[in-house]
């Protein structure tokens, strides 16, 4: 209710600007003309209506272009009957030219402006509404121009969720204010960062991300004026399956390493058995031969 009401006052205002011009310029031409008979190219205070009319009533100031070129005409021909009308024919017939490009123009801007703003809308509508976590970040350097951190210009609200942060707290922070442990860890977030800007390169790398526990797959290139986008995806579930299974091909092995062994253990034991079962076998004859070289030995003594 509020933003109509601002918005109707905005046009009466308009409205009373365009019509208090046009009012004034009437009264001043009425002065010279018939006060003072003289004809001076005072009838160019009628520009300012036009123009005003022509950005804020557009087709309309054709209108207001028409009463303006009728009024100096009729002026003319009223209070200055000697004056031949020539210029001032030709004088309304710019008023209406000039009405028709100044409104053409207009609509032009306008229309140029609602193609931008449909553009940033739609920007920002896949802005905030991608899968991917998106910060836009200006670096902040030293007195040296060496680059010591870089400040949140802009986050969706992806980022938002996986970062758990809040954008209105977020937007101007540093990020090390936001996530101070990154400072402990032994990666250089700031020195990646840096590369893009200064070399204005593309990189993409995946790194452990500390303060959430969480791995990204990274993707961060350059803007404008110190500035880079930096796009985080969230590859914790598929750094989990791999090192699961490696942790099953870890298990797999020692398993095969296991039945290896195994199958060695059986071999050795098969070749110790069968020298043994032959002796067992042959156990009975053993002894008896032994026992007859006893006796031999016996009748020998």
């Amino acid at each position: 209710m509020r933003q109509y009401l601002v918005q109707n006052l905005n046009i009466y205002l308009k409205s009373i600007l365009i019509l208090g011009s046009l009012l004034g310029s009437c009264l001043l031409v009425y002065y010279f003309h018939n006060n003072l008979e003289v004809e001076i190219l005072i009838s160019h205070s009628f520009y300012l209506s036009i123009i005003l009319a022509s950005f804020w009533w557009r087709k309309y100031s054709i209108l207001v272009a028409i009463f303006c070129a009728v009024y100096l005409v009729v002026s003319c021909m009223v209070f200055l009957p000697d004056v031949e009308l020539f210029d001032n024919f030709f004088r309304g017939i710019f008023f209406i030219i000039f009405a028709y490009v100044i409104s053409s123009l207009a609509n032009s801007i306008d229309k140029i402006k609602q193609e931008k703003d449909f553009i940033k809308y739609r920007y920002k509508l896949i802005f905030d509404h991608m899968s991917s976590a998106i910060s836009y970040n200006k670096v902040i350097k030293n007195e040296a121009g060496n680059v010591i951190d870089f400040e949140i210009l802009d986050i969706n609200a992806h980022f938002e969720r996986i970062f758990s942060v809040n954008k209105k707290e977020a937007i101007g922070q540093r990020f090390t204010n936001l996530f101070p442990e990154i400072k402990k860890s032994e990666f250089g977030w700031i020195p990646k960062f840096e590369e893009v800007v200064l070399k204005e390169i593309t990189i993409y790398f995946d790194q452990y991300f500390l303060p959430l526990n969480l791995w990204f797959s990274i993707e961060a290139f350059p803007s404008t004026n110190d500035t880079f986008v930096a796009i985080f995806r969230d590859i914790t579930p598929n750094i989990m399956a791999i090192k699961e299974r490696e942790n099953i091909q870890k298990q797999i092995q020692h398993s095969e390493r296991l039945a290896s062994i195994g199958l060695l253990a059986a071999g050795v034991g098969h070749e110790i058995n069968n020298p043994l079962a032959i002796i067992q076998l042959n156990m009975d004859d053993i002894i008896a031969y032994s026992e007859k070289i006893n006796i031999k030995d016996m009748y020998l003594l």
